[in-house]
């Protein structure tokens, strides 16, 4: 007497397609993950994809960067078609009304009386909006936020300052 077993393996093949929910156009590249196994297969250039499992129905984790992570159900055999969700929103314009003062420097205008500043690094040095410490009246703390300056005081007042700006010497403000 033989005594003979066989294992038999059902390979089901799913098929499917992946849109993008919002303009209808196929998604090139979308990962597909399968939880127990991990990554299956990517769809192509037209938004399809095919591949082989054991089970008859499968989920699987779609991932496209851009778009929505999807859960997606799979039945064998069957074509599917399927959608992901853009991850971005459609916002109206801004327009800016009028214009904040609230920071202590700002760009000179281009034509300032007969002078020309268009296209040369210049601040403008707004007083009344100086964060500067007031109760010690030293004038360095007016120039702090201007990039570029070096500034040395010689006293302790602060009435003598020496200010190089953008690699010129600070000593030379002295005269």
């Amino acid at each position: 007497m033989k005594l003979v077993s066989t294992t038999l393996f059902s390979q089901n093949i799913f098929e499917g397609q992946i849109f993008d929910k919002k303009s209808n156009l196929p998604i090139t590249n979308v990962e597909l993950y399968d939880l127990e196994s991990k990554f299956l297969c990517s769809t192509n250039k037209i938004g399809s994809f095919i591949f082989e499992a054991n089970q008859s129905t499968t989920r699987l984790i779609a991932y496209k960067d851009g778009y929505e992570i999807a859960s997606l159900k799979l039945l064998s055999s069957v074509d599917s078609i399927y959608f992901m969700n853009p991850l971005s929103i459609d916002i109206n314009e801004v327009m800016i009304i009028e214009q904040d003062d609230r920071f202590s420097t700002t760009n000179l205008n281009d034509i300032v009386g007969d002078v020309i500043f268009a296209g040369k690094k210049s601040n403008k040095i707004i007083i009344k909006n100086s964060f500067g410490n007031t109760a010690t009246n030293t004038a360095r703390h007016v120039f702090n936020k201007i990039g570029g300056l070096n500034i040395f005081q010689n006293d302790d007042a602060g009435l003598q300052l020496n200010i190089g700006g953008r690699g010129l010497n600070p000593g030379r403000s002295a005269n």
